[in-house]
């Protein structure tokens, strides 16, 4: 079963398509300045995807710069602090289950499950990029702040 993965950034915006924890198909793009072009290259990127074959009921997994709110609305200080419903963005263009989470607990989780770290019962990830952030497991499990 395929799963779309989604990798909301500050300066990128990359989607893939993922079997057995391996990419199979990927869309790479700068990341919009505004919600309409946010809107307009999520759209046009799903349906590349569905093009290639992938089902609209495929999961949607996406890691999103942070802040965000759990239903969904992510606090876009890349796109001039816009409150963005990524939730309703996605459920426009798709049809299948959509989670979201803060793009470094998703690395936490990504360390925890499939890479390095794959096994450990607690693991900090910290990042030091365009901002800074960090992910925790706590006792084999993932810890979720008030802000994604």
């Amino acid at each position: 079963m395929w799963t779309i993965a989604v990798d909301f950034g500050a300066s990128m915006l990359r989607f893939a398509v993922v079997e057995n924890y391996r990419v199979v198909r990927r869309v790479v793009c700068a990341t919009p300045r505004t919600l309409a072009e946010l809107r307009h290259v999520f759209r046009n990127s799903f349906n590349i995807l569905h093009a290639m074959g992938v089902s609209r009921n495929a999961p949607v997994g996406i890691a999103s710069i942070g802040p965000f709110e759990k239903e969904g609305v992510v606090k876009a200080t890349n796109i001039g602090g816009l409150r963005i419903n990524l939730r309703k963005i996605v459920e426009e263009a798709h049809g299948g289950r959509i989670t979201i989470l803060n793009d470094c607990t998703a690395a936490a989780l990504a360390e925890k499950t499939i890479g390095p770290w794959r096994g450990l019962k607690n693991l900090v990830y910290v990042t030091i990029s365009t901002g800074i952030g960090g992910g925790a497991v706590v006792d084999g499990h993932l810890l979720i702040g008030r802000d994604g």
